[in-house]
């Protein structure tokens, strides 16, 4: 049985080293420091697998708790194995991401991860 695997988010973030799992045998990649020097327009996270659509969900929030991406998660057109949300303007401070993929073959994983964007 494969695991679905989360290799990282992408856009703007800096490199990231692996940890432990944060879904069924699979790797997680986050920022190293979790710090941006600017503000990312959109959060890209890429799997192992391709993804069910309508099963997998990627949100964004400041830390007040309120919505900053633009409710558009959805999967790359050119990519079935990257799911994408565009954010409104991040001004500095911390945000929360949250995602949950689920494989056309039904593996799913689920996690969270913080990033700053610095002032």
């Amino acid at each position: 049985m494969k695991a679905l695997r989360f290799w990282g988010a992408r856009e703007r973030l800096p490199p990231c080293p692996a940890f432990p799992a944060a879904g069924p045998g699979g790797n997680v990649r986050r920022p190293r420091d979790g710090t941006v020097a600017a503000a990312p327009k959109a959060v890209r996270l890429s799997f192992s697998e391709r993804l069910d659509p309508a099963a997998s969900a990627l949100d964004v929030e400041n830390a007040a708790g309120k919505r900053m991406d633009l409710g558009n998660a959805g999967l790359d057109p050119h990519d079935p194995a990257v799911l994408y949300v565009s954010l409104k303007a991040l001004a500095a401070g911390r945000y929360k991401v949250r995602w949950r993929a689920v494989s056309v073959d039904g593996h799913a994983a689920e996690g969270d991860f913080e990033f700053t964007v610095a002032p």
